[in-house]
């Protein structure tokens, strides 16, 4: 049967703080170019951006807001070089900008499915963070990209080894054996995942496909509709097919 594809969840850069200590104009380039990306205005942010970094070519938050910019319009090389530019200002120390610049330069890798040189950023984030499960996630993303569906459980039971009440890290773990065709042992991943979250439709979703290749299509169908309900609308022409 054809059943729908796994929904994967999208992987994100950090998001930039911006600090106040700034001089005024700075300042007020930063706040604007903020909204801008807040509402989805990214060409725009890069202007204000562009003008601050006029003046202050070394300002960390405006290269990290630029970098944002650019990898929401895809223009992943420009992301690189700012991010790569933020850990050549100060190599004696490690701040929290250079953290976010190190973990951007990973998401931007896996987009550009380079995932080998993305989990060397991620290696470095992780000396810096160890106990930091979004980490396990995307190197686990990566993994599963390649299709290298052992390593990539790995990272995600590493995910729930430090968090057991991580129902991201559970979900992770069901679409891995949704992959490997283990569909018993995604299920009860899922199950875990429904447990921690009972609103998490990508879960009820991924549970309703894995029960299909089961022949199970009455607990397929209830999955299906319940993750219809909770905000899952790709799942529609499924229902319509599969539950009649």
């Amino acid at each position: 049967m054809n059943n729908p594809n796994y929904y994967r969840e999208r992987i994100t850069l950090l998001l930039v703080l911006i600090s106040h200590f700034c001089n005024a104009q700075s300042d007020d380039y930063l706040q604007k170019s903020n909204e801008a990306l807040a509402n989805g205005r990214y060409t725009e942010a890069i202007g204000y951006l562009d003008k601050l970094l006029e003046s202050n070519a070394d300002n960390e938050q405006a290269l990290l807001l630029r970098s944002q910019a650019n990898y929401a319009l895809k223009k992943y090389d420009l992301v690189i070089q700012d991010c790569e530019k933020i850990l050549q200002i100060n190599n004696t120390i490690i701040t929290d900008d250079d953290f976010t610049a190190i973990w951007n330069l990973g998401v931007t890798y896996n987009s550009m499915r380079q995932f080998e040189k993305a989990r060397s950023y991620f290696d470095k984030a992780l000396k810096m963070q160890p106990e930091n499960i979004r980490l396990y996630d995307n190197i686990g993303y990566s993994y599963v990209e390649e299709k290298n569906y052992t390593m990539a459980l790995k990272q995600f039971q590493k995910m729930v080894s430090l968090n057991s009440r991580s129902d991201k890290g559970f979900y992770e773990i069901g679409k891995v054996y949704y992959l490997k065709k283990e569909y018993k042992k995604a299920i009860e991943a899922f199950n875990k995942a429904i447990e921690l979250n009972p609103s998490y439709g990508i879960a009820y979703q991924n549970r309703g496909s894995a029960k299909l290749e089961l022949k199970d299509m009455e607990g397929c169908c209830r999955d299906w509709k319940k993750s219809e309900a909770l905000g899952i609308t790709q799942i529609k022409p499924y229902i319509a097919k599969y539950c009649k």
